[in-house]
């Protein structure tokens, strides 16, 4: 059994054997940092939005809106007590029976470990901003940069190929 060779860690520098998360120079770092830090400054990104009331749901910053489809929204929003982006997706819709649906999914997900699913944060409802607007369900995951499943599909020659794709492996 042979053991891979140490390497250096992406955020010190110092050589490492297996993940950096064990990273002790990594750690040091961390530990011996100011309590004030620039680990707690706002990213200019989310800046505009820090006084915007509409634009706050608890400790979450609404930075911009990433996607929509018939069930729900998708925003990319900064996360002010663990200092992270985030992705909040809420549910459009209040009937009962998606509600279930949504709350079933987020806890599905949230029991689910694989480099390719982002990990749920929290399940919530954001209450109503104005009057006569119902409470929205939401769940915070991990934000990932990158391209959207709809962005993919024109990657793929062919009328549709993604989706049959997708929903194929859905269906098994």
């Amino acid at each position: 059994m042979s053991s891979d060779p140490p390497k250096p860690c992406p955020y010190c520098g110092i050589p490492v054997t297996g993940s950096p998360h064990g990273c002790t120079g990594l750690f040091k770092e961390i530990m011996t940092a100011p309590a004030e830090s620039a680990l707690d400054e706002l990213p200019p990104e989310a800046r505009p939005f820090e006084s915007d009331e509409t634009r706050k749901l608890n400790d979450y910053i609404l930075v911009e809106q990433i996607g929509k489809g018939g069930m729900g929204t998708v925003w990319k929003a900064w996360d002010r007590k663990l200092t992270r982006w985030v992705a909040i997706k809420f549910l459009l819709v209040a009937e009962d029976e998606d509600v279930l649906r949504f709350q079933r999914e987020a806890k599905l997900a949230a029991r689910l470990r694989h480099p390719n699913i982002a990990p749920i944060y929290e399940v919530g409802e954001a209450p109503a901003t104005q009057a006569g607007q119902q409470t929205r369900h939401y769940l915070c995951m991990e934000y990932i940069d990158g391209s959207t499943m709809a962005g993919l599909d024109s990657l793929i020659p062919g009328p549709d190929k993604f989706k049959g794709t997708v929903s194929a492996g859905a269906a098994n």
